[in-house]
């Protein structure tokens, strides 16, 4: 990152939503990216939580003015596709929020927080006792991951169907959200001793419908739950 950059990331860092006052715009999430042409102009690239977001104009004016204070005359565009989704948000931003008067806003921040650290604190640690454990727990756990980590492909597929949401500005792009996972995945992995197996060969058809008779056992044992209790609530 060029000393450019790091300036105009860091007068981001401290630009307030206008509509949550807490919030950064980096809290939120919003700003996706920021480029630097190779005549040292710079271009900041924005994504409203929602498309038809009435304070897009302002934070667009307002990150400009931040920038100018600065000595950078940027460019502010927006993109609509991926759309914007709470997992967006910073986790300091969702701390954040956890304090805020808006009972919705505190209730969403809450339980976002909570399931995204207990998912991955617990599964990360495990990885990590049993990856960088005995011998014994080291060799299973590559093997687990030499069998299963091909079925990560999956999640990376695309369909029809999530292109349209997509295109419509309902969906995200689940693609353009892998460089972060394979970040988080590859740390974890290295402090586990494991090593990332290369997949070749796998097909992904699960999003397209197609699935192995695997399923069915599945499926079954999902359904027999609802017929036993038919007036269950959970």
């Amino acid at each position: 990152m060029t000393a450019n950059l790091a300036t105009v990331w860091a007068a981001l860092d401290e630009l307030s939503d206008p509509e949550i006052p807490v919030l950064t715009l980096r809290d939120l999430g919003i700003v996706r990216d920021v480029r630097e042409a190779a005549d040292g102009r710079i271009e900041v690239v924005i994504t409203p939580t929602y498309s038809g977001c009435p304070a897009i104009s302002q934070i667009e004016d307002d990150v400009r003015a931040t920038l100018r204070q600065h000595g950078s005359d940027a460019q502010v565009s927006t993109q609509l596709a991926p759309a914007w989704t709470t997992d967006w948000m910073s986790e300091s931003g969702k701390e954040k929020l956890r304090q805020s008067t808006e009972a919705e806003l505190a209730a969403i921040a809450e339980k976002s927080v909570k399931e995204v650290r207990y998912h991955l604190q617990h599964s990360r640690g495990w990885l990590v006792r049993l990856g960088d454990g005995t011998e014994e727990s080291q060799r299973r756990m590559q093997a687990a991951l030499d069998h299963l980590y091909a079925y990560t492909r999956e999640f990376w597929a695309g369909n029809p169907l999530e292109a349209e949401a997509v295109r419509l500005g309902v969906d995200v792009d689940v693609a353009a959200l892998k460089a972060d996972w394979d970040a988080i995945v590859d740390a974890a992995l290295a402090e586990a001793t494991l090593v990332k197996p290369e997949v070749a060969g796998y097909i992904t058809e699960g999003k397209r419908g197609i699935h192995s008779e695997h399923l069915g056992y599945l499926l079954a044992e999902m359904q027999s739950l609802a017929r036993a209790h038919p007036n269950a609530v959970w």
